[in-house]
């Protein structure tokens, strides 16, 4: 159980995240675009480094015919804060008809865009006992396999789309960066965190865009799930519930993902 009075006290991640957002476009027409909504957003190019502020980076994985694409990646933050931040704003002055339509050519484009959420967590990425964290993150990540493919859709399914299956393959990555769930940031001693690939702007090539509250949980989900393989068994509901309440903040009940068959454990 959770001890409310020491308000949820953190055993392997260290509470903070990054998200990355593909778009199918240049880092110029991302950043002019954002401009134009009255955001000063700096384009950094091809970088790993992380900034103190949302950035526009260069991706050359999820242009539009053949070209180059984007991303919008936040600085290092919380949770919480995600939620008035002006990262959200500008996601969903993003997700606009206006835009999307003149970017999305026959609903095509948005198709090889992932949401990509990083979470930070400490300790050597030589240790036992990190190495044996990350098992067990991927176990309970696959153990929801099911029901994440029912939030993420088809279009993400590496069993039924060549773009997911080469980069959200069903595996925990190691070496490589393109498995569901990433290790290779942590092990590589490029940045302490594990990463999340397998959510995109759609869930198949002619559904809706992401929600700014599908992207929020799935985020806090990444997170959580993170957290739980430091605790006892069913640890993660209970910290949902604890942190942001029975029902999901922006309305209605919290996804399927959340709880892992029963069958599997821990």
């Amino acid at each position: 159980m959770i001890d409310t009075s020491t308000n949820f006290e953190r055993k392997w991640t260290t509470g903070i995240i990054g998200i990355e957002v593909e778009y199918p476009v240049s880092t110029e027409e991302l950043s002019e675009t954002l401009s134009s909504y009255g955001y000063d957003v700096r384009d950094v190019g091809y970088t790993h480094d992380t900034y103190g502020r949302a950035v526009v980076k260069h991706d050359s994985s999820c242009g539009a015919d053949g070209e180059a694409g984007s991303e919008l990646v936040t600085p290092p933050t919380d949770v919480a804060s995600l939620r008035t931040s002006a990262f959200r704003y500008m996601f969903e002055e993003l997700g606009c008809d206006e835009v999307s339509d003149r970017w999305d050519v026959a609903n095509r484009h948005y198709g090889s865009c992932g949401i990509h959420v990083h979470v930070g967590v400490t300790g050597s990425p030589t240790s036992n006992l990190t190495r044996g964290r990350l098992d067990r993150v991927w176990r309970a990540y696959d153990a929801r396999w099911d029901s994440v493919l029912k939030f993420v859709g088809p279009g993400r399914d590496p069993y039924q789309s060549s773009f997911a299956q080469r980069y959200c393959g069903r595996y925990l990555a190691m070496g490589d960066k393109y498995g569901a769930v990433n290790a290779s940031p942590l092990l590589s001693g490029r940045q302490s965190t594990v990463e999340f690939r397998q959510l995109g702007h759609r869930t198949d090539t002619t559904g809706a865009l992401r929600t700014w509250a599908e992207v929020w949980e799935w985020a806090v989900f990444c997170d959580l799930l993170t957290e739980s393989v430091a605790h006892i068994p069913g640890w993660i509901v209970e910290a949902r519930t604890h942190l942001y309440g029975e029902k999901n903040p922006y309305g209605g009940e919290w996804s399927g993902f959340w709880t892992r068959p029963e069958a599997v454990l821990p």
